[in-house]
């Protein structure tokens, strides 16, 4: 019998196959649902944020999905409901909410930033506590995960702080930059009925249990030394998201088929603790830092020869380019073998080794790409066995 853990498993893996270059996001969209927290996807237009939303969407049966994309006339009737009039005549102000965002399990809201401080702060209580008050009335409504979509951040200032920060797990979405990633994506069918699903009451059990996820006194140890360490950087985390965070690891964990908060479940904290997208890799940096310094190293090497291989490639179609590019592959050659070392640690350490083999085979694909626009070679793949490292 299939368990709810697995079918979330190939649901993720299904949408992963849809969508190219978007694991990250995708994962991040499963542990919001398991925690109870709101996401923001940040990118370009054309990114296919709708799109990826949507289809996350229809992998949940029976769910009611509320949709609005705001601009800054929006008003309230658009996504509370109108008023109705027969009310008026008995002097209430109530709103018919049916089908608008309070009677929703989830909501998809786009240029989320476009919308006025006063739509998007008569929000707050609605993200917070699932509460909408309607004519005076606190009702408490089965909102259960909110996902915005923009093309920027709200400047300082702006009287949308608040509500940015209720959007706890965050990605910056780019456009495609693999080719063959490019291809397979034109070959997809994103009309086509999801083949994984999972029904409301499934997702409510795996909520149940992602609660029961244990952290032990270390782990919580870990988490406060993560917690010191950015706020001794200044990096801007409010005590919200560091509370929420605890869910947060919590639902990762559970993904990951524990029942007790590990270190790597921290990783997924690099989704979450950043505001300005220019220190999300410093945030990233201080989380390996505490809970794995091997991936760390990773890290690092691949950094270094990204750096490496992205200067090198100005020199294309210049006189020195094939000496240079040659020069690039024998430093490649020198950090994958530093890179294979570490794995070889991680893995007698029994530490997750998948994120750094996927970096691994991203140096072999940087040999390639050097070898064809610098030294104007084409040659097979590398791997790990290829006689010409």
């Amino acid at each position: 019998m299939t368990t709810i853990r697995e079918k979330l498993n190939s649901i993720e893996n299904e949408l992963a196959g849809l969508f190219a270059e978007r694991e990250d996001v995708i994962h991040g969209f499963l542990v919001a649902l398991l925690s109870g927290k709101h996401i923001l996807m940040l990118g370009p237009p054309g990114t296919g944020k709708s799109l990826l939303a949507r289809k996350v969407f229809s992998s949940i049966t029976g769910a009611k999905i509320f949709e609005k994309l705001l601009t800054r006339f929006t008003g309230p009737e658009e996504v509370y409901g109108p008023i109705s009039t027969k009310s008026l005549k008995e002097d209430k102000y109530l709103r018919k909410t049916a089908g608008y965002m309070p009677d929703c399990d989830f909501a998809f809201i786009d240029e989320t930033f476009k919308g006025s401080s006063a739509i998007l702060n008569s929000m707050l209580t609605l993200a917070n506590e699932g509460i909408f008050h309607n004519d005076g009335i606190a009702i408490k409504t089965p909102l259960k995960t909110i996902v915005g979509a923009s093309n920027e951040i709200p400047e300082e200032g702006d009287g949308l702080e608040a509500f940015d920060d209720r959007l706890q797990i965050r990605f910056m979405i780019k456009n495609i930059s693999d080719r063959d990633d490019m291809s397979k994506m034109l070959e997809n069918n994103f009309d086509a009925p999801p083949e994984n699903t999972i029904s409301m009451a499934e997702l409510e059990k795996a909520k149940e249990a992602t609660k029961s996820i244990e952290i032990s006194e270390d782990i919580m140890g870990v988490y406060l030394d993560v917690w010191n360490t950015c706020r001794n950087n200044g990096y801007n985390i409010t005590d919200r998201v560091f509370k929420q965070g605890v869910d947060i690891i919590k639902a990762e964990a559970y993904l990951n088929g524990r029942t007790q908060v590990s270190e790597e479940d921290f990783e997924v904290l690099r989704h979450v603790f950043w505001k300005d997208p220019d220190v999300r890799t410093d945030i990233y940096r201080t989380i390996l830092g505490a809970t794995n310094p091997l991936k760390n190293r990773i890290e690092e090497i691949y950094e270094d020869a990204q750096g490496i291989v992205n200067d090198a490639m100005k020199k294309a179609n210049t006189p020195e380019a094939s000496k240079i590019g040659l020069e690039v592959v024998n430093k490649m050659k020198s950090r994958r073998k530093d890179m294979a070392g570490i794995i070889k640690e991680m893995e007698k350490s029994n530490k997750d080794v998948k994120q750094a083999k996927k970096r691994l085979a991203k140096i072999d694909g940087f040999v390639n790409q050097v070898y064809s626009k610098l030294v104007g070679i084409e040659l097979d793949q590398f791997d790990e066995t290829n006689s010409k490292w």
